[in-house]
């Protein structure tokens, strides 16, 4: 496994998201939502739900990984990277 950070956000209520790739074997965009104290949120039910366990891996093509992010007003997270060679723009 080999993964790398490259961008991270602080949410209004004091969770942070930390995204990037993952490489196992290919690479993946992937995005970790920690709560405040540090811990992995892993809220697996609710409006809270957070990918499987506070993580999210997401396959948009070769090379796929994610660059920038933003929380909008309502919560849901806009990441944009680079997916085969593309622009990639998606909404959590």
């Amino acid at each position: 496994n080999n993964d790398v950070p490259l961008a991270m956000k602080l949410q209004a209520d004091g969770k942070f998201i930390v995204a990037g790739y993952t490489s196992n074997p290919e690479r993946n965009a992937a995005l970790v939502r920690y709560n405040a104290n540090g811990s992995l949120d892993n809220a697996l039910t609710g409006a809270d739900a957070w990918g499987s366990g506070g993580i999210v891996i997401s396959n948009f093509g070769v090379g796929s990984q994610i660059r920038t992010l933003l929380i909008q007003p309502n919560g849901a997270v806009l990441a944009g990277g680079q997916a085969g060679g593309s622009i990639l723009v998606a909404r959590y």
